[in-house]
């Protein structure tokens, strides 16, 4: 076999080897970034994927730079919200939220949601609201979602504005934390969330500092709910642990492993049409 020929068609098999042997269960759904322009505000920006529509915000700002925790792959920078915002019911007047593509969650599925979060008033609260809003699908037994984040000084998870939940940790001013929640429905609206606070990206998960049940719809949309003074960025929800925190988004690693493999048989299609051009 002509030896470029030969290179080539290794190079298609191992790609193609590679894709093979991906994790049967690491779909991204969504994935938000943001890549915007620095100094612009949230509201109406579009970008990410997995979203059906732009952001509605309020006292929120692009600000550059990514955060970072450990080797988790940033781009764009991240997002700056700088006074109270709710994702409560449809009307409020600093309702912070942006709907995806499609609905999450039901019997038997697993919903896992990552992100990175830092804030200078620790002793207060900022977090991601999952199903936000008592108007669209996702409320939690009336309210307003299930959130994720930091009050008082520590990590927790639980209804929006109630007290209930889990917590562990220490939320500490300056300080970047990375995410990750495990929504494991057993019905079609209730189930067992778990958070983890020393999950490694790309690596181990570790061990969740609590689990608790917990009452949420197949759910549409996430937000925010904070008094202010926090840092958000990265935002991965998808099926697994490895869908939220893997070196390259699942979406982007699968595109660009087939475009490899693309061109290596493009390759191998011209070096046999230039032979056989020489042969004539």
């Amino acid at each position: 076999m002509n030896t470029p020929l030969k290179i080539c068609t290794t190079v298609s098999v191992m790609v193609l080897g590679l894709l093979s042997a991906s994790p049967a269960s690491a779909t991204l759904f969504s994935y938000e970034p943001f890549a915007y322009s620095i100094g612009s505000p949230l509201d109406t920006q579009n970008g990410g994927s997995g979203f059906s529509s732009a952001w509605t915000a309020s006292n929120s700002t692009i600000v550059s730079g990514s955060l970072s925790s450990g080797s988790l792959p940033t781009s764009g920078d991240a997002l700056s919200i700088t006074a109270k915002v709710d994702a409560g019911a449809s009307g409020l007047g600093a309702n912070t939220y942006r709907p995806f593509t499609s609905t999450l969650g039901g019997a038997g599925q697993d919903v896992w949601v990552s992100f990175l979060i830092k804030t200078t008033n620790s002793s207060s609260y900022g977090g991601l609201v999952v199903g936000s809003g008592s108007a669209s699908t996702g409320a939690v037994n009336g309210s307003k979602g299930i959130f994720i984040g930091y009050s008082g000084g520590v990590y927790a998870i639980g209804p929006n504005g109630a007290s209930s939940g889990i917590s562990g940790g220490t939320a500490t001013n300056g300080t970047t934390q990375f995410l990750v929640a495990d929504f494991s429905y057993t019905t079609a609206t209730t189930g067992i969330v778990s958070l983890y606070l020393s999950a490694t990206p790309g690596g181990s998960l570790g061990t969740a500092v609590g689990s608790t049940s917990f009452t949420l719809n197949s759910f549409n949309q996430i937000g925010f709910a904070t008094t202010g003074s926090v840092t958000f960025d990265e935002i991965r929800i998808g099926d697994s642990f490895a869908a939220v925190s893997s070196a390259i988004p699942e979406p982007a690693q699968t595109s660009a492993l087939f475009g490899l493999a693309t061109a290596g048989i493009i390759f191998v299609y011209r070096i046999r049409r230039t032979k056989r051009n020489e042969s004539a």
